[in-house]
């Protein structure tokens, strides 16, 4: 199955099977995760749709610096 956008959740819709697969991970409506796609996704959710599909959290939410948060879970591992 092929996306039909250019935006991420249809990536993400095409490895879970659905949006609304993902709202029923979330427990949210898919009327919630429809808004995403007019607004964004947000970035608290942004981590765990990574680790469901691994479409990255820089393509669900470019507004936020990945980046410096990757950097700083690394370093927390590295101390532990």
């Amino acid at each position: 199955m092929k996306a039909n956008s250019d935006h991420p959740l249809d990536l993400v819709a095409e490895k879970l099977g659905s949006l609304a697969a993902l709202a029923r991970h979330f427990g949210l409506t898919r009327g919630a995760i429809n808004h995403w796609k007019q607004s964004g996704v947000p970035a608290e959710y942004c981590p765990e749709i990574e680790r469901l599909t691994g479409v990255p959290c820089e393509t669900l939410n470019p507004k936020v610096n990945w980046a410096v948060l990757r950097q700083s879970v690394s370093k927390e591992a590295a101390d532990a």
